[in-house]
């Protein structure tokens, strides 16, 4: 698992990345009970709706992770950098 010239690449926000990661499962989910469960084969409006409501949720939830880790850098007097050594390890987060 690296980029090119074997470099080690790292994810540089986990809050973020975990967030949209469980988004992802649930969406999934979501469309099974929609789709198989509540009314099969058919999209109602309140669902339709139910499904806006998660979308915005997401960014929310992504946007305030973002806001956090920028807050907790800032306290610890971390000065954001292009640096490759910003981030955790993809092997370590994935242990």
């Amino acid at each position: 698992m690296g980029g090119e010239n074997g470099e080690v690449k790292k994810i540089d926000d986990v809050g973020v990345f975990f967030t949209t990661s469980v988004f992802s499962v649930w969406a999934y989910i979501w469309m099974f009970i929609v789709l198989n469960v509540w009314t099969p084969q058919v999209v109602t409006s309140a669902e339709a709706w139910i499904t806006l409501v998660f979308t915005f949720l997401l960014i929310g939830i992504s946007y305030t992770c973002d806001l956090c880790r920028q807050r907790a850098k800032a306290k610890a007097g971390v000065a954001e950098s292009e640096d490759d050594e910003d981030g955790e390890d993809e092997t370590e987060i994935l242990q």
